[in-house]
């Protein structure tokens, strides 16, 4: 589902509105006692590629709409201080979740976001997101948060809402899963010997696979959503 930007006026009022809990920013440290925690954290990829593609599509709220909510966002990307309407459907009914970003992260092997629920959200509490390449290369997906209900139907959900918070975090793995899988892309060979063809590969991919500069073979490349993000799969032709 493409993320849709919300009205000025909406977002000046998401703004003012204050965060229903306390424990700001807990999600990067410990977890404050009262409340339902959650946490899971799995391999995603491998390589400084598959991490830049996983921020990208993270901040840019890819994600959340890829695990089949409606995104409604004051910022195209994930910032201190933006705001986000998430809108969900269990079964015949609809829920609209309003939250702030409460703190980003962005370093050289980290990044991510959390945000914090607003009135009207279902829930109390906090939510983050955290993408981390370790030194082995490997990256992992984080999805860390505590909760309790905050309106009547929340509370009479019980354990049934934290079963749909759980699966719904899961969603949110799976879609990172799939926006990182490479979708092959053939018949492009005559298009990759030109020298105009070098947007179409990603450099750093090429030299991890080809394990030195200068020519490669490249006959076929598989992309993401673009072809900046292209990676080397088989070679049979010359890139000059």
């Amino acid at each position: 589902m493409p993320v849709t930007m919300m009205s000025a006026q909406m977002a000046a009022k998401l703004s003012a509105a204050d965060l229903t809990y306390e424990d700001v920013g807990a999600t990067a440290s410990g977890l404050p006692p009262g409340y339902h925690h959650l946490r899971r954290t799995r391999t995603v990829g491998s390589g400084r590629t598959a991490f830049d593609r996983a921020a990208m599509a993270l901040l840019g709220w890819q994600v959340h709409a890829q695990a089949g909510l409606n995104v409604c966002a004051s910022m195209k990307t994930a910032e201190l201080g933006s705001t986000v309407l998430l809108i969900s459907a269990v079964g015949p009914l609809k829920f609209t979740s309003p939250c702030r970003v409460v703190y980003v992260i962005s370093e050289a092997d980290k990044a991510g976001f959390a945000y914090g629920t607003l009135r009207g959200h279902p829930e109390s509490g906090e939510e983050s997101f955290v993408l981390e390449q370790h030194q082995d290369g490997t990256v992992t997906f984080t999805i860390t948060a505590f909760s309790r209900p905050a309106t009547l139907l929340a509370r009479i959900a019980g354990p049934f809402g934290r079963v749909v918070q759980t699966r719904i975090a899961e969603r949110y793995i799976r879609a990172l899963e799939f926006l990182l899988k490479p979708v092959l892309v053939q018949h492009l060979s005559h298009a990759l010997c030109t020298r105009n063809a070098d947007a179409l590969i990603d450099r750093e991919c090429l030299a991890q696979r080809s394990g030195r500069s200068g020519r490669v073979l490249v006959a076929e490349v598989a992309v993401a959503d673009t072809f900046q993000s292209a990676c080397l799969l088989q070679w049979n032709a010359e890139l000059v």
